[in-house]
């Protein structure tokens, strides 16, 4: 590399960035669903049902379609049945569920052959954890939507980063109908790489410390909300999908707060790691296959209070249609 650049601070501060890029994909690649541990099959679990759930919603079905994952669902439901954890039994409950609904489709469409036989022994052991809308499909009546769409659009055009709060505390129940709500987010293949953590403003004066971009309305939170992305839930190939997903998430979160009436602001920080990472891990208990791609502060809003404008850009600039 040319020794003039070296010096410069520019290429300091992207030797830095790369630096960091390199330490975060050491530091993490090892929780990437990972086979070997209990979250990553969990993980890997909730990838396959979902693939049988689609396979059983497309219009022209295959008869006798997806064996092979079925095969892994049956291994890993074996492995995750060790375990005495109620959130594998919730995970499991969505995988016989869906393969229950498999088995029905093609009993109902005289379809058998001997795997099919073998996987309804399968599930015909484990009845107990088939449960209504846990796994498979559901019908869904696109001519039947009731929405106002008025009272709808006024959600989203009243939505505003709030950073002016009143001293009323915040309801955790009602942060935890917004979460959720949120929940119903596009979710890559339902796998919910996303976890919550709502920090109390008692509790979070270290966190507030490393913080950039919340000066002079951090003393006014009540409640600080940590969006993590659960690296478990991911496979190699998909090493950037936990930060699609908490964001979409956070998203989703931003308008159900409002949608509640608590005022919000996403506060955003780097999602490479660095040396507040593993503070913040620390001070909050946060799993370590988990990284934090965003926060919300959350408080009670009233009355007259400025805002930001946050002009968007012109649609025709913003929207490409390519015909």
């Amino acid at each position: 590399m040319d020794k003039r650049y070296m010096g410069s601070e520019c290429m300091k501060e992207k030797l830095k960035y790369y630096y960091s890029i390199m330490k975060s994909s050491f530091k993490f690649s090892k929780f990437y669903c990972n086979k070997k541990n209990m979250d990553g099959l969990s993980a890997e679990l909730i990838r396959y049902t979902h693939s049988m759930e689609k396979g059983l919603s497309i219009s022209k079905i295959k008869l006798g379609f997806g064996h092979q994952k079925q095969k892994e669902m049956i291994t890993i439901i074996k492995k995750l049945e060790k375990s005495e954890s109620n959130y594998y039994d919730e995970i499991i409950s969505m995988a016989i569920s869906s393969l229950n609904e498999y088995i029905d489709f093609h009993e109902s469409n005289n379809y058998q052959d001997e795997f099919i036989k073998y996987l309804k022994e399968f599930v015909n052991q484990r009845k107990g954890y088939i449960k209504e809308d846990f796994g498979g499909t559901i019908d869904f009546n696109c001519d039947e939507l009731d929405l106002n769409v008025k009272d709808i659009e006024k959600l989203f055009y009243s939505r505003h980063s709030i950073r002016n709060f009143t001293d009323k505390p915040v309801d955790n129940e009602i942060i935890k109908k917004a979460i959720k709500l949120a929940q119903r987010c596009p979710s890559a293949c339902n796998r919910q790489g996303v976890r919550v953590y709502v920090v109390d403003n008692s509790k979070y004066d270290g966190i507030i410390k490393q913080l950039s971009g919340i000066g002079g309305f951090a003393d006014g939170l009540d409640k600080l909300v940590i969006v993590t992305g659960k690296l478990s839930s991911y496979r190699y190939d998909e090493v950037n999908q936990y930060i699609v997903s908490a964001s979409i998430f956070a998203g989703y979160l931003s308008l159900t707060l409002h949608l509640y009436g608590l005022g919000a602001c996403i506060i955003q920080r780097s999602v490479i790691w660095n040396k507040n990472t593993e503070f913040i891990k620390r001070e909050f208990n946060i799993d370590d296959d988990e990284q934090v791609v965003c926060m919300l502060g959350v408080g009670n809003v009233g009355g007259n209070i400025k805002v930001p404008v946050s002009h968007r850009l012109n649609i025709d600039e913003f929207a490409k249609f390519i015909k």
